[in-house]
């Protein structure tokens, strides 16, 4: 059985990107482009939706482009925005060092940055960053991880060139150092079959870990820790199939980065760099969060 959760009709072709913009435009006061690492990833979907609905409340429109996890396409679309004069750019780049050209190009054209979720390299080049605590992500789930087991042979699972990646791990290890008997491995199943815990850096990775985990028969062997709370990870935590996901909240998110944008261009002070909690989900407390949708922390 396959858990993966897979995105909806976001993603607007390249070759369809003019006729996109000639039926979408209809005049708004301002209009923005968004630009994510990939919305097959249902965590996008959900901040992505937050933005839109919290610029639609203002009468503004969105321009959504999918990074399809590919740099190079992400970087083409952010010239296309730049070109098509939108107001601000949302940006949660594929790959936090090599996004720099299409930053060095919208500082340029004077179109603003706001970065969202993960950050870029060169921080200067945007307007401000807004995240989840990534590193207490990972802090999080060590501190429980060691609070259910003894011992532990861990494979982790992480995305390179994603910052946010980076510090997920981060948490997690600094929290496990000194421990005694925690070898950390970075390849998989089949060719470590003695693990006894995974730790993903996000929900997709970690169900395609449990199905992995389920067709070899190891499912009640290995504890599976995750980052992002979404619905279907929850659901896995409430059958016991995974042990804990540290819960975000996109939609929050999204809504937290079109207000820091109206500050921005209403001539407000803004923070450069804006840090959302995250919360541990364990079979403990899943109910309390629901298994049916993404959790909404308050502003």
């Amino acid at each position: 059985m396959s858990y993966y959760e897979w995105g909806t009709d976001y993603i607007v072709a390249n070759k369809a990107f003019k006729m996109q913009i000639d039926e979408e435009l209809k005049q708004p006061s301002k209009v923005f482009g968004a630009t994510y690492q990939d919305l097959n990833n249902p965590y996008f979907i959900e901040l992505n939706q937050g933005i839109k609905d919290s610029l639609a409340s203002k009468g503004d429109q969105l321009i959504v482009l999918d990074g399809r996890l590919d740099i190079k396409e992400q970087i083409k679309m952010i010239e296309r925005l730049i070109d098509h004069k939108v107001d601000a750019i949302f940006l949660a780049p594929v790959d936090w060092i090599g996004i720099e050209p299409a930053l060095e190009s919208a500082n340029a054209a004077g179109v603003p940055i706001f970065n969202v979720s993960t950050p870029v390299y060169n921080q200067d080049m945007v307007v401000n960053v807004i995240e989840f605590d990534n590193y207490d992500a990972g802090v999080q789930n060590a501190t429980y991880m060691m609070e259910l087991l003894d011992s532990a042979k861990i494979a982790i699972i992480e995305r390179t060139g994603v910052k946010a990646s980076d510090d997920r791990v981060k948490g997690f290890l600094d929290t496990i150092a000194g421990e005694d008997a925690i070898p950390v491995m970075e390849k998989i199943l089949k060719e470590h079959p003695e693990i006894n815990v995974v730790y993903a850096v996000d929900d997709p990775t970690a169900i395609g870990a449990i199905d992995a985990l389920e067709s070899a028969g190891k499912i009640d062997e290995v504890s599976v820790f995750s980052i992002d709370g979404s619905p279907t990870a929850k659901r896995l935590v409430k059958q016991g199939k995974m042990a804990a996901t540290a819960g975000a909240a996109p939609y929050t998110l999204g809504q937290v980065a079109v207000q820091e944008a109206y500050k921005y261009f209403d001539g407000r002070p803004i923070e450069k760099i804006i840090l959302l909690p995250v919360k541990l989900i364990t079979k403990e407390n899943v109910d309390d969060y629901g298994i049916t949708d993404w959790q909404v922390f308050d502003l």
